[in-house]
């Protein structure tokens, strides 16, 4: 067969293309062979699920137990490890590796775990402390202070339910101590539930029920007990002075007046007291400050008190304290008489508030 110089040439490119061409198509066998063996190393190296699951079961659950506090979803606290495989040994003491247990077991611990604890109602209350006015007699070496840590209630409180005490406790003095914390409260013209509610801050409702009112209407001189009273807005010294004589009534009032002798309105300084010869005591705890004869006051006696108070005791027939002497609240100061401007023995008593005179009405206790 013969062949020219063109055909051979032709041919010769035609099989060295062929070549070429099978070459390659054989190395990209290769290559993919290669990346395809690379794969299978890898997934059956690192992605193969695991046959054996290797967790730290105690710390596992311990995430998902701080995240799952709520106990309504308590699906939240099983972590499956593999098929039929939980951890649970927070909530039910378990060993720390994964237990087999069924879909049955699983839905039983669910159930048992949701069910509500059972309430038993409250069958003890506490009991109502009962109302009653309680008598203390003062020990050797009792104070206020003690007495008012002893029963828990505070010094004013005790002062205002005791106002003829002095600062100065006497053994055998008897001190009225109700077994609740409250004062004793006398209804004056004027007087409301409405008004004592908003002056001692007790609650209306509060009153009635400690006092068995059924409805809002008060008598004057009706005593009601006013239980945790506020007494911040309430001068102390409303509360603490006392009457100088046993007391049977006012014949002149605080104010204005004719005087009987001076025949002419002047201003009235204090109040004049049914006091015939009778003993007279210090209206409060102070020092004596004047002692003597003083013009139309006759014999007198000025006592100084704390907070700018004073007192004076006019119309004396006796003076039995000295000048610069201290008095407790009660103690006696002398005999009442008609010495001075009067027209029959009687007792002028006055309170000055920084030297002026004040109606004593509003400050004394019966």
């Amino acid at each position: 067969m013969a062949f020219n110089l063109e055909e051979l040439n032709k041919l010769r490119k035609k099989n060295i293309k062929q070549y070429v061409m099978v070459k390659r198509n054989k190395e990209i066998v290769i290559i993919l062979g290669f990346f395809l063996i690379i794969n299978m190393i890898i997934i059956n190296t690192f992605l193969k699920p695991f046959n054996r699951e290797v967790v730290d079961t105690s710390k596992f659950t311990e995430f998902y137990q701080s995240e799952s506090e709520d106990k309504k979803d308590l699906e939240d606290v099983f972590v499956v490890l593999s098929k039929n495989y939980y951890t649970i040994k927070k909530n039910y003491n378990l060993k720390d590796k994964p237990v087999e247990i069924t879909e049955e077991q699983v839905s039983k611990i669910l159930g048992e775990e949701i069910k509500e604890p059972e309430i038993k109602p409250e069958t003890t209350t506490t009991p109502k402390v009962a109302l009653e006015k309680r008598i203390y007699e003062v020990k050797a070496g009792d104070s206020l202070d003690k007495i008012s840590k002893e029963f828990s209630q505070s010094i004013n409180i005790i002062k205002a339910n005791n106002p003829k005490i002095g600062t100065t406790l006497q053994i055998g003095e008897e001190l009225l101590i109700p077994t609740i914390n409250g004062i004793y409260y006398k209804v004056k013209n004027g007087d409301s539930l409405s008004r004592i509610s908003t002056k001692y801050k007790v609650k209306i409702d509060v009153i009635k029920e400690y006092n068995n009112l059924t409805s809002d209407t008060l008598k004057v001189g009706q005593e009601l007990f006013l239980k945790d009273p506020n007494l911040k807005n309430i001068s102390s010294s409303v509360r603490t002075f006392t009457m100088p004589v046993n007391y049977k009534g006012i014949t002149s009032p605080y104010g204005n007046r004719f005087h009987p002798v001076l025949k002419r309105y002047i201003l009235h300084s204090g109040v004049d007291m049914v006091a015939r010869y009778v003993p007279v005591t210090a209206s409060r705890s102070g020092v004596v400050t004047f002692v003597g004869v003083a013009g139309g006051y006759g014999k007198l006696i000025k006592i100084k008190h704390s907070d700018g108070y004073e007192t004076r005791y006019a119309h004396l027939n006796r003076i039995d304290v000295k000048k610069g002497q201290k008095v407790s609240q009660g103690q006696s100061l002398g005999q009442s008489g008609m010495t001075g401007r009067v027209t029959g023995p009687h007792l002028h008593f006055e309170v000055r508030k920084n030297g002026k005179p004040v109606n004593p009405m509003k400050y004394l206790k019966r």
